[in-house]
């Protein structure tokens, strides 16, 4: 198995579980396969046109002010044979580890495997290896994140594929 699938994983919602904060969140992945990256970055090109943005701008949906660009930006993406989506979301309220306590980190982590999972499923159904990539993730610590990857691999419970 040589050929490789990759994830871009991206959240949306807050990981706090503070009363103030969201009951929701989400993370997803835009699934590509290896030989359809050139026709990603040519379709990324193109919707930057499309929204006036510059060359070298990073779209981001927070970045896409008002409906219809949003519109236009969701449509194109589905309309890419090549393109997979996947998400889970997570209503924070509910979600509990037994004894221990569910911090933030540990929340965004638990929803990170649920996602990581799912695409290895994905990865191995098409016989390809699942390469990830996360977006940058604000207050959470790339040690925290190798730990935890290091668990998923020993835990006899873990259904990565």
């Amino acid at each position: 198995m040589t050929d490789r699938t990759y994830a871009f994983i991206d959240e949306a919602g807050q990981r706090s579980r503070s009363a103030k904060s969201s009951d929701h969140f989400v993370m997803s992945a835009a699934i590509i396969d290896e030989e359809h990256l050139p026709d990603a970055a040519s379709f990324l090109d193109k919707l930057r046109v499309d929204l006036g943005r510059r060359p070298t701008d990073h779209l981001h949906w927070r970045n896409l002010k008002g409906h219809p660009l949003r519109v236009h930006a969701v449509r194109s993406m589905a309309q890419q044979e090549w393109l997979t989506v996947s998400s889970v979301v997570v209503c924070k309220r509910h979600i509990t580890t037994g004894t221990e306590e569910m911090d933030d980190d540990r929340s965004y982590l638990l929803t990170m495997r649920y996602l990581v999972e799912r695409l290895s499923w994905l990865a191995r159904d098409r016989n390809r290896q699942l390469t990830y990539t996360l977006a940058h993730i604000t207050r959470f610590k790339l040690e925290t994140l190798r730990e935890y990857e290091r668990l998923l691999r020993e835990a006899p419970d873990c259904q990565v594929a």
